[in-house]
């Protein structure tokens, strides 16, 4: 929940700027899913966040490939709980998507998931603006 906060909290700093977020759910823990992930996306209201259910994690291997996330040595874990910044002309043509221009996680111990990424709002707030500059329409998931 706290990451889906710090998601609104960084889109406030950019009210009527071209900034969207896509928010992807997974089943991780106990209370994870479809009914509540849209439960929450509702309450929101914010239209530029684009709410998905992931029940097969399928997204989540995909960014876990991506970040280089490990469990147990081996490049496989699920990427959940990230925050990636992405220019809009950034594209996924690959089956993995595209390394981000800035991350950040709430996975702390996780092999692959270095300890100076640990999410901070400001630092996430302040990415998302360097984006912003760079091509003046970012997105983040």
């Amino acid at each position: 929940m706290r990451g889906y906060r710090v998601v609104r909290e960084v889109l406030g700093e950019f009210e009527g700027e071209p900034v969207k977020a896509f928010v992807i759910w997974l089943p991780m823990v106990r209370g994870d899913n479809e009914a509540a992930a849209r439960a929450l996306l509702a309450a929101t209201g914010d239209a530029r966040i684009r709410g998905y259910w992931d029940g097969k994690r399928l997204a989540g291997g995909a960014f876990g490939r991506t970040l280089r996330l490990k469990l147990l040595g081996l490049v496989r874990a699920t990427a959940w709980d990230v925050y990636l910044v992405y220019p809009q002309d950034v594209r996924w043509t690959a089956d993995d998507p595209p390394a981000p221009a800035h991350w950040e996680h709430q996975l702390s111990g996780l092999e692959g998931a270095p300890p100076d990424c640990d999410l901070d709002p400001a630092r996430l707030a302040e990415q998302v603006g360097v984006a912003l500059r760079d091509v003046r329409s970012p997105a983040f998931w």
